[in-house]
């Protein structure tokens, strides 16, 4: 697939698909994001090391921005990650789990070329819908998704969940006794193969 050229975005930058050498980037990139974010993720950077290997794009795809101030100098100062999943009732979507552009890259409409290329390469694989979350703090951002017409699903009723840490672990391994009273207990045994 084509990726955005410097003339689409004004000279100097570039967006790509990410490779597995590309990885210390991405981690990096992620560790800048988390922190510009106020989030305190120490995991993201490990996670990145652990998940980008050769099974890149069984688990979730990237693209980075590149800064190219010369022909023989370059560094990524951006990326979009997302994963696939699928609605029975809707098709296919992506979850868009990053979007980032460095500071001192922000305002020259690179998040826009970002995301229009996320949008690009997801149609090109049936994705019918583009979904992602972002903090109710984070006004520029809010701002930016209200101009390219993004819906705000909460104000639709919808509320996003997500099971995480011990619950996770709890729920995955059946442990039922913290959560279920005995009248919500199943009364029989389901063995299931998983």
């Amino acid at each position: 697939m084509s990726m955005k050229t410097d003339r689409d975005m004004g000279g100097h930058y570039a967006i790509r698909r990410a490779t597995l050498a590309d990885k210390e980037d991405v981690a990096r990139l992620t560790q800048e994001f988390t922190t510009e974010g106020g989030m305190t993720n120490q995991d993201a950077s490990r996670n990145i090391q652990r998940d980008f290997t050769s099974n890149l794009s069984s688990w979730f795809d990237c693209i980075l921005l590149v800064y190219k101030p010369t022909n023989d100098l370059s560094h990524s100062v951006g990326f979009a990650m997302w994963s696939y999943g699928y609605f029975p009732y809707k098709g296919r979507y992506a979850e868009l789990t990053n979007l980032y552009v460095s500071p001192k890259h922000q305002g020259k409409s690179l998040g826009y070329h970002l995301i229009q290329s996320v949008a690009k390469i997801i149609r090109s694989k049936g994705c019918q819908r583009l979904r992602w979350s972002t903090s109710a703090t984070n006004h520029g951002a809010k701002t930016f998704y209200a101009k390219i017409k993004a819906e705000n699903l909460a104000r639709k009723g919808v509320e996003l969940l997500q099971l995480v840490d011990q619950n996770f672990i709890d729920l995955a391994a059946g442990d039922t006794n913290r959560y279920l009273t005995d009248v919500d207990k199943p009364k029989s045994k389901l063995k299931s193969k998983y």
